[in-house]
């Protein structure tokens, strides 16, 4: 594991668990704000909130069948998703508190400098909440490989769409997910 520590003791706080924070913590406060409207517009509040771009959106079909009965890793594994062995750590400084924000993602092209992020999902309530988690995720793995694009790869179990999502992390994106994930971190840290 590639570890770039800072000097003096740091905290480390996996990509996962800010994503997972943020997300829930959008996703609840979102629904109850705005509950006349589509849970689904909750993805582009986040993309205006955060100024993320989305470069292309395409979508293709996989043969659900091959699907079935598969648990996660093996669909991972199926569509090319060897989770990576590399997990990277970057630091990074927050009110005057050093963290070493880790993660891996699915996949990193070094060659266009992308990172890549698979979810899966069964149903709509679901599709939103891993679109915005993988969503969280991917800006934190641009922060830590320190690129500023992603690929987002959403996959419907049941009906074999395979959406794929492209966007640009500029670095206030980047930052502002950080300070937002740290924020909450440190705020269910203390109780």
């Amino acid at each position: 594991m590639q570890k770039l520590y800072s000097k003096g003791y740091a905290k480390e706080v996996s990509a996962g668990k800010l994503s997972h924070i943020l997300s829930e913590r959008h996703t609840n406060i979102y629904i109850k704000e705005v509950e006349s409207i589509s849970k689904s517009k909750l993805y582009e509040y986040l993309l205006e909130l955060y100024e993320i771009s989305e470069l292309e959106h395409d979508k293709t079909f996989v043969d659900k069948e091959k699907l079935k009965n598969l648990d996660g890793k093996s669909i991972h594994r199926l569509l090319g998703y060897e989770n990576m062995n590399t997990t990277r750590c970057r630091p990074y400084e927050f009110y005057g508190k050093t963290y070493n924000i880790i993660g891996s993602p699915d996949k990193f092209y070094e060659d266009y400098s992308i990172v890549e992020e698979l979810k899966t999902y069964k149903n709509s309530k679901n599709k939103i909440y891993q679109m915005v988690r993988g969503l969280f995720q991917l800006v934190l793995y641009s922060y830590i490989y320190d690129v500023t694009e992603g690929r987002l790869i959403i996959l419907d179990l049941n009906r074999g769409i395979k959406e794929m999502f492209h966007f640009k992390f500029p670095s206030y994106s980047q930052y502002k997910t950080l300070n937002d994930g740290l924020s909450l971190y440190s705020a269910y840290s203390k109780v």
